[in-house]
């Protein structure tokens, strides 16, 4: 609370204003030209006047703790008169006092409310600046209310003159402590009252609302106690200062509670110790540490922060660890006379308060940053616990009844000062005086004690802690008369020296003293594995002889009184295998199949020194190999990165993968176990030889998983792993493949449908020797049966049976089929897909062969007036690398009334190129019994020829059929059309390629009709030509004759075919001829007419662009009449 003293008259509300005002708007200060980096609060205090509160240059420190910071007069008058009269007097004698000091911040405030009411405000104002005219600049009115501007005047005027005297209170009480520091030397200093003074200065900016600055404050005299302190141990002089001396003599008469120093504002003449000092200071601490959490907590900036509560958790225990470290190693350097079983209360007392605290704000176990504190503290506290419990002998009883009776007069101090609440009732020291006086109190406050220490040690990865205090405990219990109970802690403890691979002697007496404790039954396997390590790690050659002894003779106890047998697994550096093992096989990679047996060497000797393994067996497991085990082979992986702007090329090691123990095989996944037959009589230290097989069952590949070896007839048994084992060889893999024959057929070939292909397959015998075989070949069951194949003799059968030479392991042979599926107009090009089954040694493999037709046929029949033309028509496919001769063809149609015999109007015999097309046309009168439709058969004999001029294949060398079957449609024809196309250039015969011509079609109608409306449709190849117009309307004329022009543009030049018409009727009637109809196919009106095309199949030359004809070009087309 900063002191304002104020003298006059009604300023009371003007007082209640200044301080709401700024113990709610902080300060911002400049100290030594630079901004504090703190926010400063003023909590102000307005009291009378007093002349022990004005400030001196020359103060004491505790002087400037009561000084004022701003002396204020108030004057509120309402006239110049009542101010002559009443108060200038006053004033004067008051700024006489303070006027000739400058370093002494003062104002007078005066009130015109009154004087305005009453109009004399200017009078008023001009005699009171006349009277103090050289500091008018320290005149300050205010008017009206606190509300009204000129209170924000007097606000800015008080905030200077406060930090004005902040700066000159700080410079000279730095400069006190500077000086009180600086004389630590002399005999009369005091330690306690140069705390004081400097816990003093930090409170000053606590009240400030500098939480920050003070605790750096705080921190600062920390370091100052604890470094001058060792200083002196580092002294050279052989005597310490006064002060020291006093400080070390000093008995620790309270032992308070941190809740008791925090309400300290000093150090107490009872608790002048070392001790007693860190513990204030500690306390101050830890109070603005709270505060600093509880502000942050509930500040918008900080507030969302999630390690806010861990930060300040770990800061308490921090501090508090520091606290005890520092103490300790105070009472060490000062050679300190207090009593070392109240400092041990001290200590309990101070752990559990911090733990308490710092769970308040976060849980301290899960705060990595304050692992190390909080463990060093559960220990210590374990420990100085486990110091007190030694006065729980009978031998030491007038020592436990002093420190009861100190314990009980601390309490009772307590009790005096302020009532006991349930926290104090339950403190550390009330726990400690039940223990002391109860014995099972005293071991059930151990036991938790030491249970919360082990947990959180163990938690926190200190294993190695949490094992010795268990040994303290276990030694404690023992003293106690309890070695049932101690056991567990003591065998815990000499577990983790195992681990640890302690070898010191004092570390292998515990062991030893551990397997004396044993029972030789019920631990018969810890006292074996105790024996083994204590062979291995004894320096003595006569004690380690001695162990081996004792070691061979629990085993042969173990063997005689038949108890169960032990497997040791694990092997360390600390514990290694007691055997040698030694593998060696003929090849690093061993290759079998299913049945056959694989050889293994193996070599085992004892690394016990005089000590032989008798009665062994040994077994090598080989484990399957899996995804996780090739990585674990991985070589390390690189980054690499190149920079340009530095040039420089950056390689990162990545590291390589590290198989973790869960990626290890497990037993039930180790496929072979080669084992030997016999019994080993003796394994000593020169070694012995054997040889172990085993005959493999299942497939896959195998890598040494371990070696198991048990000894003393079956009484011990040993796993070795792959790391402790020897190998020849870099490594020992079998491979066991178990491949079955089979049959490889070629992918993505096509066949043609009309002619004798080959179809080459490979047959492999796999991991198999196959004797001499045959391969049975024959079309799928539910296949259509149209496939033949070639037997050996040369027929062609639908089923074949085909010779295989014997086959040697892993030996491939090729095979090749001969097949043919004849040619049918039945069969579509899409429906080209066989399946064909081969049966070879008892299996059975199905192979789909796809199709396509040597040629494709179009049979189409006109049926104008009396006569009947019907047509087929042959096209090649460009890929095809045979041309066709046709042979033979012949046509019948069958008519149950009269017969119709077609005769063979024109047969091209001339080779049948790929790409090219060829007709067969047949005439035949057409029935006159009105019938829909005749079936007709037509069959086609041709061969085939080679066109790259190869020599032609026996097999291939035959005559084909092509068969077409189907029924002819009698529907006599409508309408005949003719199509011509002429040029649109003037005079000029033949079009050109890329002009655009005029398609004239010609209709003709063979029936009488009426006046018919028609729609004519233009379809093409797109490639050959552009159609303009696809559809256009047409009305005949009652002769029956119509024409109508469409537009068509040829694309390449050479003999083109003509466009194909068709003709619809129309649904209405259509007056014009020059109606269009569209492109879709939706805009047809009705399906197509039955007409007569007449140049259906011929072919119109088109020039090419250049004005010639075109050059040389293929034909692609052949049109016969």
């Amino acid at each position: 609370m900063l002191f304002i003293p104020d003298k006059g008259n009604d300023a009371v509300v003007y007082q209640h204003a200044l301080s709401n005002f700024f113990s709610q708007n902080p300060v911002s200060w400049k100290r030594h030209g630079k901004f504090f980096p703190y926010p400063l609060v003023f909590p102000l205090k307005f009291i009378p006047f007093d002349d022990k509160h004005v400030f001196t240059l020359d103060s004491t420190i505790e002087e400037l703790k009561s000084f004022a910071f701003l002396h204020i007069f108030f004057i509120n008058a309402s006239s110049a008169d009542e101010y002559r009269n009443n108060i200038r007097h006053t004033v004067s004698e008051w700024f006489a006092g303070l006027s000739s000091r400058p370093e002494l911040q003062w104002l007078i405030v005066v009130d015109t409310t009154r004087a305005k009411e009453k109009k004399n405000r200017s009078n008023l104002m001009d005699k009171i600046k006349t009277d103090f005219s050289k500091h008018n600049h320290k005149l300050i009115e205010v008017s009206d209310s606190v509300e009204h501007s000129s209170f924000n005047a007097l606000t800015g005027l008080v905030q200077s003159s406060l930090l004005s005297h902040l700066e000159l209170l700080t410079e000279t009480w730095e400069r006190c402590l500077k000086a009180g520091r600086e004389r630590h030397v002399a005999k009369d200093w005091n330690l306690v009252e140069c705390v004081n003074q400097e816990v003093d200065y930090a409170r000053l900016f606590w009240s400030l609302g500098a939480l920050d600055h003070s605790l750096k404050l705080y921190e600062d005299l920390d370091s100052f106690v604890f470094f001058l302190i060792v200083s002196l141990a580092e002294s050279e002089s052989s005597s310490y200062p006064p002060w020291a001396e006093r400080l070390g003599g000093e008995e620790m008469e309270e032992c308070p509670t941190l809740l008791e120093s925090m309400r300290e504002v000093d150090i107490k003449k009872g608790n002048s110790t070392i001790a007693g000092i860190r513990h204030l200071l500690l306390a101050h601490k830890l109070l603005l540490t709270v505060h600093l959490y509880h502000a942050r907590v509930h500040s918008p900036k900080t507030a969302a922060s999630p390690g806010a509560r861990c930060d300040h958790a770990a800061v308490v225990m921090k501090y508090a660890n520091n606290t005890l470290h520092g103490v300790i190693e105070h009472l060490l350097v000062l050679k300190s006379s207090i009593a070392p079983f109240r400092l041990s209360c001290w200590v309990i007392q101070l752990v559990g308060e911090s733990l308490y605290l710092s769970c308040l704000i976060a849980d301290i176990n899960t705060i990595e940053t304050a692992k190390e504190a909080v463990a060093a503290m559960h220990s210590k506290r374990f420990k100085e616990l486990l110091c007190i419990a030694e006065l729980a002998v009978e031998e030491r009883k007038e020592e436990r009844g002093r420190l009861l009776e100190w314990m009980d007069g601390v309490m009772k101090k307590r009790e005096a000062e302020e009532k006991l609440t349930k926290q104090h009732r339950d403190s550390a020291l009330s726990v400690l005086c039940e223990a002391l006086r109860n014995s099972s109190s005293l071991e059930s406050t151990m036991l938790r004690t030491h249970d919360a220490a082990s947990a959180f040690l163990t938690q926190s990865g200190r294993k190695r802690s949490a094992a010795l205090i268990g040994y303290e405990l276990a030694l404690f219990l023992t003293r106690q008369g309890k070695p049932a109970a101690a056991l567990p802690y003591y065998l815990r403890f000499v577990s983790s020296l195992m681990e640890n691979g302690e070898k010191s002697e004092s570390m292998l007496r515990v062991i030893e003293e551990a397997v004396e404790k044993l029972h030789p039954k019920e631990d018969y396997e810890r006292i074996v594995r105790f024996l083994l390590y204590l062979v291995q790690n004894t320096r003595d050659d006569g004690k380690k002889l001695e162990c081996a002894n004792r070691l061979k003779n629990e085993l042969e106890r173990g063997k005689k009184e038949s108890l169960h047998q032990i497997r040791l697994t694990e092997w360390t550096d600390h514990i290694g295998c007691p055997c040698k093992v030694r593998l060696n096989m003929k090849t690093e990679i061993t290759k079998v199949v299913p049945g056959e047996k694989v050889n293994l060497g193996v070599r085992i000797s004892s690394s016990i020194p005089s000590i032989s393994l008798e009665g062994a067996r040994v077994k090598v497991r080989l484990s399957l190999l899996s995804p996780s085990t090739t990585t674990a082979y991985e070589k390390p992986a690189f980054d690499v990165e190149y920079r340009l702007a530095e040039s420089r090329l950056i390689c990162v090691n990545r590291g390589s993968k590290n198989v973790s123990p869960s990626d290890s095989p497990r037993d039930e996944e180790v496929g072979i176990e080669l084992i030997h037959d016999g019994i080993i009589e003796r394994i000593d230290n020169e070694g012995v030889t054997v040889q172990l097989e085993a005959v493999v069952r299942k497939t896959g590949i195998f890598m040494l998983h371990n070696v198991e070896i048990t000894v003393c007839s079956e009484s011990l048994l040993l796993i070795v792993p792959q790391s402790c084992i020897i190998i020849d060889r870099k490594m020992i893999m079998v491979i066991v493949e178990e491949t079955k024959h089979s049959i490889a057929f070629p992918q993505g070939k096509v066949l043609e449908s009309g002619i004798s292909e080959c179809l080459s397959v490979s047959l492999s015998s796999g991991s198999l020797a196959i004797p001499s075989s045959t391969l049975k070949v024959t079309i799928e069951d539910g296949e259509e049966g149209d496939i033949e194949f070639m037997s050996e003799d040369g027929l062609w059968e639908s089923l074949v049976v085909l010779p295989v030479p014997s086959l040697e392991k892993e030996q491939k042979v090729g095979r090749e089929i001969r097949l043919c599926m004849p040619l049918s107009g039945e069969v579509k090009p899409e429906e080209g897909i066989r399946k064909i089954r081969l049966e070879w040694s008892g299996r059975l493999f199905v192979h789909i062969v796809r199709f396509s037709p040597l040629f494709s046929t179009r049979f189409t029949n006109s049926h104008l007036e009396s006569k009947m033309l019907l047509d087929l028509e042959m096209s090649r496919p460009s890929s095809s690398l045979w041309s066709i001769i046709p042979l033979e063809s012949s046509l019948s149609i069958k008519n149950p009334l009269a017969p119709i015999e077609p005769a063979l109007m024109y047969f091209d015999t001339q080779p049948l190129l790929p790409r090219g097309v060829s007709s067969l046309t047949w005439l035949a009168a057409p029935p006159s019994d009105g019938l829909p439709s005749v079936p007709f058969k037509l069959r086609l004999r041709y061969r085939v020829k080679p066109i790259d001029g190869r020599a032609m294949e026996e097999a291939v060398d035959r005559e084909y059929e092509y068969r077409l079957e189907g029924d002819v449609e009698l529907k006599r024809v409508q309408y005949e059309v003719c199509s011509q196309v002429l040029s649109q250039q003037p005079g000029a015969q033949l079009c050109r390629v890329g002009t655009p011509c005029h398609l004239l079609v010609s209709i003709r109608s063979l029936s009488v009709h009426e006046t018919d409306s028609l729609v004519v449709s233009v379809a093409t190849d797109e490639r050959l030509w552009e159609i303009g117009e696809r559809s256009k309307a047409v009305t005949l004329k009652e002769s029956g004759l119509g024409q109508v022009y469409m537009m068509v543009i040829p694309l390449v030049p050479g003999f083109l075919p003509f466009p194909s018409v068709q003709l619809h009727a129309a649904a209405n009637s259509i007056r014009s001829e020059d109606r269009f109809w569209s492109d879709s196919s939706d805009s047809i009106p009705s399906p197509p007419l039955f007409t007569f095309e007449r140049t259906a199949g011929k072919q119109i030359r088109v020039l090419g662009a250049s004005g010639g004809d075109g050059g040389s070009i293929n034909c692609l087309y052949d049109a016969y009449v």
